[in-house]
């Protein structure tokens, strides 16, 4: 779903030729467009976020944090690409597939807080001051570790609906709270296995 970032992001560009030459292939073709994917800790999303909250006493946030997010859990965007091959009904159609339902990006942290049973102190941060100074940086090639475009796409409601998948293949994704504890657990597991074996 980055497809409809407002953001003139490289990614965007590739994605939309890509759909374009998909739609043009002749073949019986199904788009899905998943939103932010999370659900192992081997994702490149939420289990940094996991990591900066069981480590960490504070937590920097860039704007208000009331930015909405709607992540998907693997397994659901697993489920949908099964269902749909083979399904006439799902041909020749786009479906963005999202979680069960949005969350601020504040809610986000509160559902992982209460889950490791942790608070943070939430520093809050002005989001357009910091893009400028990253933008700044980034053009001289000094990089840190979050770039401005991550600070604009936190700051960019993300939720999407996924009536119409529901609709056309019975799509039903579990809800993030039930979804991102099973990934807590997991990283906690591989945690404990690393430090004992250090």
């Amino acid at each position: 779903t980055s497809i409809f970032t407002k953001l003139n992001a490289k990614s965007k560009k590739i994605r939309k030729e890509t759909e374009s030459a998909i739609k043009e292939s002749g073949l019986n073709w199904t788009i899905l467009r998943p939103t932010m994917i999370y659900g192992t800790p081997m994702d490149r999303n939420m289990i940094k976020l996991i990591r900066w909250i069981v480590k960490m006493p504070i937590l920097p946030i860039f704007g208000n944090g009331k930015s909405l997010q709607q992540p998907i859990n693997v397994k659901d965007v697993a489920w949908a690409c099964v269902e749909i091959i083979n399904n006439r009904d799902s041909y020749f159609k786009t479906f963005n597939i999202s979680g069960k339902f949005a969350n601020s990006f504040l809610e986000v942290v509160e559902i992982i807080e209460d889950i490791l049973k942790k608070r943070l102190l939430k520093v809050y941060l002005p989001s357009k001051f910091f893009i400028f100074i990253l933008q700044f940086f980034e053009s001289i090639n000094i990089n840190f570790p979050i770039k401005a475009e991550q600070i604009a796409r936190l700051n960019e409601n993300k939720d999407f609906s996924h009536e119409l998948a529901k609709k056309t293949f019975g799509f039903e994704p579990i809800p993030f709270k039930k979804g991102i504890e099973k990934e807590i657990n997991l990283y906690l597991k591989t945690r404990s296995k690393t430090i004992k074996s250090n």
